[in-house]
């Protein structure tokens, strides 16, 4: 089907007609106080021109928006008619080149969610500070404050892109104190709560029979500190029986191979005893293919450590230990080695924290309960010596 009539689209703030021409669509715009005819090559047809808005357009508004900024050309933008769509379709295009590809599937998942709903088709100039903080104390009434916070980055992103590129003046979130946790200890990016396992229980887990790689997973895990992902990453050439080191420097995420999460998750752990017998255990399931410590039912390396998760929820129904998740074991050791005297400087680095004072800020909350319980046990040990004495 052919395109007759002239369709009027405004991308980034730039207002673009497009027109068919000798058979083609042709898009028309200001610069330098001048109109500009640029010819798309494509065939005047009703798919084309949705392909001409939905994908030509968006590039060639930031290619128009780039030159604007490194040349002294003049480009007419109508900045009032920028919606949040049209924005934030541009904004993603650029973030995804920034961020790992499970981090920006999650920003464009919260944003579909928590931000369109509520403000699709407004153009960005026209939203005011007081809708933002009723849409901000709405979501804080369903969602945690971290959460909340997430949702609020996304969006505070958009509108800086925004301003970045002269399309809206000002950003209403400066109007808005973002939400704040009261009266609450706040962790260093852990958002789930530090529930660690017993002793006792990972015992109970190690104990029941298998002969897969589930308990040397376990058992690993509890006994060095690193990540699900980290682990599922490992490979032999990381692993020195001799030295008794463990090499980390991957993760995997969504089967792609990524740098761990920071800079100083890059390292090389010691292999205390129970990590040794872990990972001497996998060596005679996986040792002679070569490749990845931890491979699936098919001999292949795993998609992402979900799967194991998995499989560890039904192993903690059946004996009937209270559901968590698998990071779960990481807290473990970290708390086990905290109460037990270790050197904190030591357990940062196991643990690929930057220093160790972001290691007490993670525990501490969790190790004050315990820290009373060993000091009440003191008092104990004390008033009854004295009265062995008597």
């Amino acid at each position: 089907m052919k395109v007759d009539n002239n369709t009027y689209v405004t991308v980034l703030g730039i207002k673009f007609t497009i027109k068919e021409k000798y058979g083609k669509l042709h898009i028309a715009f200001n610069i330098d106080a001048k109109r500009k005819n640029r010819s798309t090559g494509l065939e005047a047809t009703k798919k084309n021109l949705i392909v001409v808005k939905n994908e030509i357009l968006p590039q060639f508004a930031q290619e128009l928006i780039a030159l604007k900024s490194s040349t002294q050309s003049t480009i007419i933008v109508e900045n009032d008619n920028s919606t949040l769509e049209s924005i934030a379709d541009i904004h993603f295009l650029l973030h995804k080149e920034k961020v790992r590809d499970h981090v920006y599937k999650r920003e464009i998942r919260n944003y579909n969610r928590h931000i369109i709903p509520y403000f699709k088709g407004r153009q960005l100039n026209s939203i005011k500070s007081m809708e933002i903080e009723a849409w901000q104390n709405r979501l804080l009434t369903k969602y945690k404050v971290l959460s909340v916070k997430k949702y609020r980055s996304i969006f505070y992103s958009i509108y800086t892109r925004a301003i970045q590129n002269e399309l809206v003046i000002k950003n209403p979130f400066d109007n808005v104190p973002a939400p704040s946790l009261k009266k609450e200890f706040y962790t260093y990016a852990e958002a789930e709560t530090v529930n660690p396992f017993t002793q006792s229980e990972i015992d109970k887990l190690l104990g029941s029979e298998d002969d897969t790689y589930i308990p040397n997973f376990i058992k690993l895990m509890s006994n060095c500190g690193a990540r699900p992902g980290e682990l599922i990453a490992l490979v032999w050439d990381d692993i020195d029986f001799e030295k008794r080191t463990i090499n980390i420097a991957k993760t995997i995420v969504n089967n792609v191979v990524n740098l761990p999460k920071t800079i100083s998750s890059v390292r090389c752990i010691d292999m205390i005893d129970g990590a040794y017998e872990a990972l001497q255990a996998q060596y005679k399931l996986t040792g002679t293919y070569g490749t990845n410590v931890f491979l699936n039912s098919s001999k292949k390396s795993f998609y992402s450590h979900d799967i194991i998760n998995l499989l560890m929820q039904k192993r903690l129904k059946k004996l009937g230990i209270e559901p968590r998740s698998l990071y779960q074991f990481r807290h473990s050791f970290a708390s086990r080695m905290i109460k037990n005297g270790i050197d904190i400087t030591w357990v940062s680095k196991m643990l690929g924290h930057k220093d160790s004072s972001i290691t007490l800020q993670v525990y501490t909350h969790y190790l004050k309960e315990e820290a009373l319980e060993i000091i009440v046990d003191l008092i104990k040990c004390e008033m009854q010596s004295k009265t062995d004495i008597k």
